[in-house]
């Protein structure tokens, strides 16, 4: 997959259930998009998007829904926006650093992590409204963070390998092994925290079964991944990638077979709906933007808002 992705337009995606109306036909928006710029766009049915008011001019890498009206965004230069109306509206967090954000996750209502380049670790135990960074083991970019509430286990991946793991909520980190030494990109957890995965770069597919202390290589892909959703019961995992690849497995990752990408672009992220979890979305190089509605196995082609490069996508 061609690396300038990871510098390119990026777009996330989220259902808040907010109660606002607008673009969409006044019915409320439930999945938002973020880019470049301070894109922001939004769809009542997951079908039609629309652009939204501009409210930062920072390229925006990721979101993540906090309950029906919570949202996060992060980005470049240390931006961090939230809204609490389901996204009517966003203000900007402070976060004491300007390097850049590309992940951004919670484990309940209070308890967030933010992670980026440098190794940089933010942490909220105040449902946000404070971050304080959190010494990391390593200094290479963090790429991905997730967040286990019920057991108190954190993640995050990035360059050269690194996975690091918290057992304290993200107060602290440890690296954790059995990562080969390439560009991690994203990294997902069943519900009870102890079958994860790993994607990355060369078709890499990591597995782990003990809440993520150690990892061993699943299915190798044919070609890079960079997105990727597990289902809570983590039986059904979807990675998305290089050239539209869908890698997909339906047996806890015991096997995958490859997935109809319906396109010939790099797929950058999928993301699938809590509602009706065979609804998903990918999305991709020049403003590519995908949904399936059979868990994975088939895609077709949505107007996208932008003809921009997408690069990430919360599950939601």
């Amino acid at each position: 997959m061609s690396r300038t992705l990871t510098v390119a337009l990026a777009l996330a995606l989220f259902s808040c259930s907010g109660t606002s109306s607008g673009s969409d036909g006044g019915a409320p928006p439930r999945s938002w998009l973020a880019g470049s710029g301070g894109t922001l766009a939004s769809s009542a049915d997951g079908t039609l998007f629309h652009t939204r008011a501009q409210v930062t001019r920072a390229d925006l890498y990721a979101l993540v829904c906090v309950g029906e009206r919570d949202g996060w965004a992060a980005g470049a230069s240390g931006t961090l926006l939230r809204t609490e109306d389901g996204g009517a509206s966003w203000a900007a967090a402070p976060t004491g650093v300007t390097t850049a954000l590309r992940a951004v996750a919670f484990g309940d209502a209070a308890h967030g992590l933010a992670v980026g380049d440098g190794g940089v670790i933010l942490r909220s135990t105040d449902g946000g409204a404070s971050w304080r960074p959190i010494a990391a083991p390593t200094h290479v970019t963090l790429r991905a963070v997730a967040f286990s509430g019920a057991r108190g286990f954190a993640w995050a991946v990035g360059d050269g390998g690194a996975i690091l793991r918290s057992t304290d909520g993200g107060a602290s980190f440890v690296a954790a092994l059995g990562a080969p030494p390439i560009n991690l990109r994203a990294v997902r957890f069943a519900e009870d925290g102890l079958r994860g995965y790993v994607v990355g770069d060369a078709g890499a597919v990591l597995r782990s079964t003990d809440g993520g202390a150690s990892w061993s290589l699943a299915r190798t892909a044919p070609r890079a991944l960079d997105g990727l959703s597990v289902t809570p019961d983590g039986t059904r995992i979807v990675a998305v990638g290089a050239r539209g690849l869908v890698w997909r497995s339906t047996d806890s990752g015991s096997t995958f077979a490859a997935g109809d990408g319906a396109t010939l672009h790099d797929l950058a992220a999928i993301g699938f709906s809590d509602d009706a979890s065979a609804i998903g979305w990918a999305v991709g190089a020049q403003g590519t933007l995908l949904r399936t509605d059979d868990a994975g196995a088939h895609f077709h082609a949505l107007a996208a808002p932008t003809t921009a490069d997408l690069t990430a996508i919360e599950d939601f």
